[in-house]
């Protein structure tokens, strides 16, 4: 991951985590495990379990600090350590400063982010807009269209993943009801791009007599996945949908991902009907017969 991931390159993705921090943590629990590490200077009871916790804490901080990527997913070991150093420094607090409006208040501003995302998530239910736009594709795939996906787009199921599963000793061992129930579901047209995130392109070749040679094709791995967008490639394909995992990185340089199509293709544009979203759009290539589904969602 040194060498970068997408389009996180030539920087660190310290900003990125610092600022998740700030909203989903919220400063106040920042401040609490700043005054934690004050607290390691006392001889308690409790100090050897605080150090046990910044000795595992610190090697992950230092490594998101320098990682070039940005995937959230990789705070959660940080917030699981965090969380009971935040929580042992409001205790200490509390007893310190023996206000009872503090004793209410700080847990309050400790807790108020954490419940915020929580009754957002809660509230938003178990959909989100991958599945929407699996229905909406399932509505309006049914006759056969062909679709072009990026990486964490829809899952859908293909002919090639039907006879994939249907070698599998999972479904030689289901019942010959389930078998059926699962030959019977509907197939779609949909293909997913290859996509190299990190890491650098190299060919090997061995030459008779000398050693064997290899060479950097793309010295950033990602910078692969433009071939996959060239327009020739989208002749026949009717759409072509884009998820926000890979787009925001895309994004970021589309001259270089995409220079066959940056000057031709604005993302996103024309919205289009999705149940209970809005957060998908529509815009026809002008370079192929294709649309353009833009789906805002996506794996970090």
């Amino acid at each position: 991951m040194q060498d970068g991931h997408l389009g996180v390159l030539g920087t660190t993705g310290a900003a990125h985590y610092l600022k998740r921090v700030l909203i989903d943590v919220g400063p106040v629990a920042v401040l609490l495990i700043l005054f934690a590490l004050v607290r390691l200077r006392r001889a308690d009871p409790s100090r050897s379990t605080a150090v046990t916790l910044w000795l595992a804490l610190l090697p992950l901080i230092l490594g998101l600090l320098t990682v070039r990527m940005e995937a959230d997913r990789y705070l959660e070991p940080v917030l699981l350590l965090t969380a009971p150093l935040a929580a042992a420094a409001a205790f200490d607090l509390t007893a310190r400063v023996r206000s009872r409006a503090f004793a209410i208040l700080l847990p309050i501003a400790l807790l108020a982010p954490a419940l915020v995302g929580g009754l957002r998530t809660a509230t938003s239910g178990h959909d989100n807009t991958q599945q929407q736009a699996r229905r909406w594709c399932e509505a309006n795939l049914a006759g056969g269209e062909l679709m072009v996906q990026e990486a964490y787009g829809v899952r859908m199921l293909t002919p090639v993943k039907q006879e994939a599963t249907r070698r599998t000793r999972y479904f030689r061992a289901a019942s010959a009801a389930g078998q059926a129930r699962f030959l019977a579901l509907p197939m779609f047209n949909a293909v997913s791009l290859p996509m190299a995130s990190s890491g650098r392109l190299e060919a090997g070749f061995k030459r008779e007599g000398a050693p064997d040679l290899r060479l950097v094709v793309f010295p950033q791995a990602s910078d692969i996945n433009q071939i996959f967008y060239d327009p020739r490639l989208l002749d026949g394909v009717d759409y072509f949908l884009v998820s926000g995992a890979m787009r925001h990185r895309y994004a970021a340089e589309p001259a270089r991902f995409f220079p066959q199509l940056a000057s031709t293709i604005d993302w996103p544009t024309r919205r289009i009907s999705l149940p209970a979203s809005r957060r998908a759009t529509e815009q026809p290539d002008p370079r192929s017969r294709s649309t353009v589904l833009g789906l805002h969602s996506g794996a970090n």
